[in-house]
Protein backbone atom coordinates (compact mmCIF):
# COMPACT_ATOMS: atom_id res chain seq x y z
CA UNK A 1 0.00 0.00 0.00
CA UNK A 2 1.44 3.54 -0.98
CA UNK A 3 1.87 6.35 1.86
CA UNK A 4 -0.21 8.97 1.32
CA UNK A 5 1.33 12.54 1.98
CA UNK A 6 -1.13 15.14 1.27
CA UNK A 7 -3.97 16.10 2.64
CA UNK A 8 -7.73 15.31 1.19
CA UNK A 9 -8.92 18.77 -0.13
CA UNK A 10 -12.51 20.34 -0.52
CA UNK A 11 -13.29 22.56 -2.52
CA UNK A 12 -16.64 24.02 -3.49
CA UNK A 13 -19.49 22.34 -5.83
CA UNK A 14 -18.58 23.29 -9.46
CA UNK A 15 -19.99 26.69 -9.74
CA UNK A 16 -19.76 25.63 -13.60
CA UNK A 17 -23.58 23.92 -14.05
CA UNK A 18 -26.33 23.97 -16.29
CA UNK A 19 -27.59 27.26 -15.86
CA UNK A 20 -23.84 28.34 -17.12
CA UNK A 21 -24.38 30.77 -20.26
CA UNK A 22 -21.83 30.48 -23.03
CA UNK A 23 -20.65 34.09 -24.66
CA UNK A 24 -18.16 33.21 -27.87
CA UNK A 25 -16.90 34.60 -30.86
CA UNK A 26 -16.97 31.00 -31.70
CA UNK A 27 -20.71 29.64 -32.46
CA UNK A 28 -18.36 26.12 -32.73
CA UNK A 29 -17.94 25.75 -29.41
CA UNK A 30 -18.95 22.64 -27.70
CA UNK A 31 -18.78 23.89 -23.99
CA UNK A 32 -21.09 21.70 -22.80
CA UNK A 33 -18.68 19.04 -22.64
CA UNK A 34 -16.87 21.33 -20.01
CA UNK A 35 -19.47 20.69 -17.63
CA UNK A 36 -20.72 17.39 -18.20
CA UNK A 37 -19.65 15.46 -15.19
CA UNK A 38 -17.52 12.95 -17.41
CA UNK A 39 -14.03 13.99 -17.71
CA UNK A 40 -12.65 10.94 -19.14
CA UNK A 41 -14.82 9.43 -22.08
CA UNK A 42 -13.28 8.69 -24.99
CA UNK A 43 -14.53 12.12 -27.17
CA UNK A 44 -13.98 15.33 -25.03
CA UNK A 45 -13.21 18.23 -27.92
CA UNK A 46 -14.60 21.07 -27.67
CA UNK A 47 -13.24 22.83 -31.15
CA UNK A 48 -11.66 21.22 -33.99
CA UNK A 49 -8.65 23.08 -36.14
CA UNK A 50 -9.10 26.30 -34.32
CA UNK A 51 -5.46 27.97 -33.85
CA UNK A 52 -7.41 30.89 -31.55
CA UNK A 53 -10.27 30.15 -29.28
CA UNK A 54 -12.04 32.41 -26.38
CA UNK A 55 -15.16 31.91 -25.10
CA UNK A 56 -16.71 33.02 -21.84
CA UNK A 57 -18.88 31.17 -19.34
CA UNK A 58 -20.93 33.51 -17.01
CA UNK A 59 -22.73 32.36 -13.65
CA UNK A 60 -26.33 32.31 -14.06
CA UNK A 61 -29.33 31.27 -11.51
CA UNK A 62 -32.43 29.59 -12.62
CA UNK A 63 -34.15 32.96 -13.59
CA UNK A 64 -31.64 33.56 -16.05
CA UNK A 65 -29.70 36.62 -14.23
CA UNK A 66 -25.93 37.06 -13.73
CA UNK A 67 -24.88 35.97 -10.31
CA UNK A 68 -21.59 36.89 -8.83
CA UNK A 69 -19.06 33.82 -7.00
CA UNK A 70 -16.22 33.64 -5.13
CA UNK A 71 -13.76 31.38 -6.50
CA UNK A 72 -10.32 30.89 -6.10
CA UNK A 73 -9.57 27.46 -8.05
CA UNK A 74 -9.93 25.92 -11.75
CA UNK A 75 -9.43 22.35 -12.05
CA UNK A 76 -8.45 21.31 -15.51
CA UNK A 77 -9.23 17.34 -16.71
CA UNK A 78 -8.04 15.42 -19.77
CA UNK A 79 -7.24 18.73 -21.54
CA UNK A 80 -4.90 18.86 -24.44
CA UNK A 81 -3.69 22.05 -24.63
CA UNK A 82 -0.08 24.18 -25.72
CA UNK A 83 -1.18 27.12 -24.74
CA UNK A 84 -3.94 28.76 -23.10
CA UNK A 85 -5.04 31.81 -20.64
CA UNK A 86 -7.55 31.64 -18.12
CA UNK A 87 -9.08 34.61 -17.10
CA UNK A 88 -12.41 35.60 -14.56
CA UNK A 89 -14.41 38.01 -15.16
CA UNK A 90 -14.76 40.69 -12.19
CA UNK A 91 -18.22 42.75 -10.93
CA UNK A 92 -17.78 45.28 -13.02
CA UNK A 93 -17.81 42.69 -16.22
CA UNK A 94 -13.78 43.28 -17.24
CA UNK A 95 -11.61 40.34 -17.81
CA UNK A 96 -8.66 39.69 -15.09
CA UNK A 97 -5.80 37.08 -16.01
CA UNK A 98 -5.88 34.24 -13.69
CA UNK A 99 -2.90 32.20 -15.04
CA UNK A 100 -1.32 32.15 -18.31
CA UNK A 101 0.56 28.65 -19.59
CA UNK A 102 3.03 28.10 -22.68
CA UNK A 103 4.28 24.95 -24.05
CA UNK A 104 1.73 22.65 -21.84
CA UNK A 105 2.12 18.93 -21.29
CA UNK A 106 -0.01 18.66 -18.52
CA UNK A 107 -3.26 16.78 -18.64
CA UNK A 108 -4.88 17.13 -15.38
CA UNK A 109 -4.29 20.47 -13.36
CA UNK A 110 -5.58 22.95 -10.42
CA UNK A 111 -4.93 26.16 -11.23
CA UNK A 112 -5.28 28.57 -7.83
CA UNK A 113 -4.77 31.74 -7.22
CA UNK A 114 -3.89 33.14 -3.64
CA UNK A 115 -6.92 35.07 -2.40
CA UNK A 116 -10.67 34.41 -3.49
CA UNK A 117 -11.89 36.87 -5.76
CA UNK A 118 -15.61 37.98 -6.65
CA UNK A 119 -16.30 36.94 -10.03
CA UNK A 120 -19.44 36.81 -12.73
CA UNK A 121 -17.76 34.20 -14.84
CA UNK A 122 -14.25 33.04 -16.38
CA UNK A 123 -13.13 33.19 -19.55
CA UNK A 124 -10.68 31.29 -21.66
CA UNK A 125 -8.46 32.34 -24.63
CA UNK A 126 -6.34 29.49 -26.56
CA UNK A 127 -3.78 29.69 -28.95
CA UNK A 128 -2.46 26.97 -30.09
CA UNK A 129 -0.50 27.33 -33.28
CA UNK A 130 -0.17 23.27 -33.94
CA UNK A 131 -3.99 24.07 -35.26
CA UNK A 132 -4.90 20.17 -33.03
CA UNK A 133 -8.36 19.60 -31.97
CA UNK A 134 -8.92 21.57 -28.89
CA UNK A 135 -9.89 19.04 -25.63
CA UNK A 136 -11.01 19.49 -22.59
CA UNK A 137 -12.69 16.85 -20.34
CA UNK A 138 -13.79 18.58 -17.63
CA UNK A 139 -13.47 22.46 -16.61
CA UNK A 140 -14.48 23.14 -12.73
CA UNK A 141 -14.39 26.69 -10.61
CA UNK A 142 -14.45 26.48 -7.35
CA UNK A 143 -13.87 28.31 -4.03
CA UNK A 144 -10.94 25.81 -1.81
CA UNK A 145 -12.96 24.74 1.32
CA UNK A 146 -10.17 23.29 3.58
CA UNK A 147 -7.43 21.05 3.36
CA UNK A 148 -8.14 17.89 6.00
CA UNK A 149 -4.59 17.42 7.45
CA UNK A 150 -5.87 15.63 10.42
CA UNK A 151 -7.40 12.76 8.15
CA UNK A 152 -5.96 9.48 9.05
CA UNK A 153 -8.53 7.03 7.52
CA UNK A 154 -10.43 6.48 4.22
CA UNK A 155 -12.39 4.03 1.85
CA UNK A 156 -13.64 3.98 -1.23
CA UNK A 157 -16.54 1.11 -2.02
CA UNK A 158 -17.49 1.27 -5.48
CA UNK A 159 -21.54 0.87 -5.92
CA UNK A 160 -21.82 -2.21 -8.44
CA UNK A 161 -24.99 -2.58 -10.18
CA UNK A 162 -25.53 -5.90 -12.20
CA UNK A 163 -27.82 -8.23 -13.68
CA UNK A 164 -28.68 -10.75 -16.77
CA UNK A 165 -31.32 -10.95 -19.38
CA UNK A 166 -31.17 -12.78 -22.76
CA UNK A 167 -30.74 -11.75 -26.49
CA UNK A 168 -33.34 -12.53 -29.37
CA UNK A 169 -31.42 -15.51 -29.87
CA UNK A 170 -32.03 -16.76 -26.22
CA UNK A 171 -28.18 -16.45 -25.52
CA UNK A 172 -28.08 -15.66 -21.98
CA UNK A 173 -25.93 -12.54 -21.15
CA UNK A 174 -24.89 -11.45 -17.57
CA UNK A 175 -23.63 -7.58 -16.98
CA UNK A 176 -22.10 -5.79 -13.99
CA UNK A 177 -20.97 -2.13 -14.12
CA UNK A 178 -19.44 -0.13 -11.79
CA UNK A 179 -21.72 3.26 -12.02
CA UNK A 180 -20.50 5.17 -9.09
CA UNK A 181 -18.45 4.54 -6.04
CA UNK A 182 -19.25 5.47 -2.21
CA UNK A 183 -16.28 6.55 -0.04
CA UNK A 184 -16.00 6.73 3.69
CA UNK A 185 -13.68 9.71 5.12
CA UNK A 186 -12.55 9.27 9.15
CA UNK A 187 -11.67 13.00 10.29
CA UNK A 188 -9.62 12.62 13.51
CA UNK A 189 -8.53 16.26 15.82
CA UNK A 190 -9.96 19.05 13.38
CA UNK A 191 -10.23 22.14 14.84
CA UNK A 192 -14.02 23.73 15.58
CA UNK A 193 -13.87 26.42 13.01
CA UNK A 194 -12.87 23.99 9.98
CA UNK A 195 -15.34 21.67 11.14
CA UNK A 196 -18.36 24.87 10.70
CA UNK A 197 -16.82 25.85 7.61
CA UNK A 198 -17.21 22.45 6.02
CA UNK A 199 -20.74 22.05 7.49
CA UNK A 200 -21.76 25.28 6.12
CA UNK A 201 -20.93 24.53 2.41
CA UNK A 202 -22.78 21.02 2.67
CA UNK A 203 -25.96 22.55 4.63
CA UNK A 204 -25.86 24.88 1.57
CA UNK A 205 -25.11 23.27 -1.49
CA UNK A 206 -25.93 19.96 -2.55
CA UNK A 207 -22.32 18.95 -4.07
CA UNK A 208 -18.93 19.96 -3.16
CA UNK A 209 -15.60 19.13 -4.84
CA UNK A 210 -12.59 16.42 -3.47
CA UNK A 211 -9.56 15.50 -4.20
CA UNK A 212 -9.03 12.45 -2.25
CA UNK A 213 -5.46 10.74 -2.79
CA UNK A 214 -4.02 13.80 -5.44
CA UNK A 215 -0.51 11.66 -5.07
CA UNK A 216 -2.22 8.50 -6.56
CA UNK A 217 -3.77 10.07 -9.60
CA UNK A 218 -4.30 13.64 -10.81
CA UNK A 219 -7.39 12.70 -12.16
CA UNK A 220 -9.37 11.81 -9.14
CA UNK A 221 -11.08 14.40 -8.49
CA UNK A 222 -14.97 14.30 -7.52
CA UNK A 223 -18.02 16.02 -6.88
CA UNK A 224 -19.43 14.60 -4.39
CA UNK A 225 -22.99 14.69 -1.86
CA UNK A 226 -22.61 13.66 1.67
CA UNK A 227 -24.73 12.51 3.62
CA UNK A 228 -26.52 15.76 5.71
CA UNK A 229 -27.68 13.73 8.42
CA UNK A 230 -24.28 12.63 9.67
CA UNK A 231 -22.92 16.29 9.29
CA UNK A 232 -24.15 16.99 12.93
CA UNK A 233 -23.05 14.13 14.64
CA UNK A 234 -19.28 14.17 15.68
CA UNK A 235 -17.39 13.47 18.48
CA UNK A 236 -15.32 16.09 20.91
CA UNK A 237 -12.19 15.00 22.83
CA UNK A 238 -12.74 17.00 26.37
CA UNK A 239 -9.43 17.73 26.62
CA UNK A 240 -8.22 19.46 23.37
CA UNK A 241 -11.51 20.77 22.11
CA UNK A 242 -10.87 18.71 18.88
CA UNK A 243 -13.58 17.09 16.42
CA UNK A 244 -13.61 13.67 14.94
CA UNK A 245 -16.31 12.80 12.53
CA UNK A 246 -17.08 9.86 9.77
CA UNK A 247 -18.42 11.68 6.47
CA UNK A 248 -19.83 9.45 3.97
CA UNK A 249 -19.81 10.23 0.19
CA UNK A 250 -21.59 9.71 -2.68
CA UNK A 251 -19.80 10.33 -6.58
CA UNK A 252 -22.09 12.60 -8.71
CA UNK A 253 -19.97 11.26 -11.66
CA UNK A 254 -19.85 7.88 -13.11
CA UNK A 255 -16.64 5.84 -12.09
CA UNK A 256 -15.43 4.59 -15.36
CA UNK A 257 -15.36 8.18 -16.75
Amino acid sequence: MKKINNPIQFFSKNYLDNHTMLSSSSQDVKWRKLIDNNPFKENNVIAEGSISLNFKLLFMDENGNNIIRSIDTIILQNYQLKAFTLSYVDVNGSLQEFKSVINNTDQNSVIKIAQPVNARGIAMDINDPSSMAQQIGQMRVCKSIIDLKATTESEVNPVVKDGNFRTADGTPVVWTNYEKWGARIVINSIQKPQYDLLKSFIKRDDYITIIPWYEWEPKDIYECSIERGKIGTYAVNRWSGLISQTLQLGAKENAAN
